[in-house]
């Protein structure tokens, strides 16, 4: 048998469709197992795909199941015991950049290097949470802003949100007991109104994800994964695993 254990559920179904080219069988308990039967080290092998919520360990079981110690016999069922750490700074940088995706953006190469630097410490499910916080930057740019500027894309006019406000010297302040006037800033054109004051809010354009929006997220999540669960990890394999 091959037990796999992937970092999320959605992983798991992905890992499972591709060894098992679509025919595997899924099971539901206390979390999705895909099984199916395929060739490994040119052998007949059954496979079981599954996958943790949080960190095996630490998170998912009961501290009186929280053992290292493992009876021999079962050690010897897994042939492959192979210590994964957590990635560098390059693999962090190049997953960052996976799960942005197609997603409109300013990053270059070096400013996802950058990041995966400043990601230290953070694990695939991590830096997939960060990414998700940074691309909801611009969303929040909307909802924050006070007033949005009119720019024309493609032949049409669209409002993009102002990111200071006033958004200039000239811009007429608003007053309790002086409101200011919902025309264009003579200076800067930008218009005061919230998005949800837009007549047509398809057209609103957000502005797209930059190096400030990942800043922002890696300011505010914090690594799941203590350094003595790694040493943890580290002192078995060192012990008990092998290398790939």
């Amino acid at each position: 048998m091959v037990l796999c254990v992937a970092e999320k559920p959605s992983l798991a179904a992905s890992i499972a469709g591709f060894l098992s080219e679509g025919k595997h069988r899924s099971r539901r308990g206390g979390q999705e197992v895909h099984e199916f039967e395929r060739d490994f080290n040119g052998a007949r092998c059954h496979f079981k795909v599954t996958a943790v919520i949080g960190h095996v360990l630490s998170i998912d079981f009961p501290a009186k199941f929280q053992s290292w110690d493992l009876d021999p016999a079962i050690r010897r069922r897994f042939e492959k015991r192979i210590y994964i750490p957590l990635p560098e700074g390059p693999a962090r940088a190049t997953m960052l950049k996976i799960h942005l995706g197609n997603t409109p953006n300013q990053l270059t190469q070096p400013d996802f290097d950058r990041l995966g630097m400043q990601a230290d410490g953070m694990s695939g499910s991590d830096l997939s949470i960060v990414c998700r916080e940074a691309i909801m930057e611009p969303m929040r740019t909307c909802q924050k802003a006070r007033q949005f500027r009119p720019v024309v894309v493609d032949h049409q006019e669209m409002l993009s949100p102002c990111e200071t406000y006033p958004s200039c010297a000239y811009c007429p302040i608003d007053l309790s007991d002086a409101p200011a006037s919902k025309d264009p800033c003579q200076y800067c054109g930008a218009v005061r109104m919230t998005m949800y004051d837009m007549p047509d809010p398809s057209l609103m354009l957000p502005p797209v994800v930059s190096v400030k929006d990942f800043e922002s997220s890696l300011e505010r999540i914090k690594r799941t994964v203590a350094e003595e669960e790694l040493t943890h990890f580290e002192e078995w394999a060192e012990e008990f695993g092998q290398e790939g």
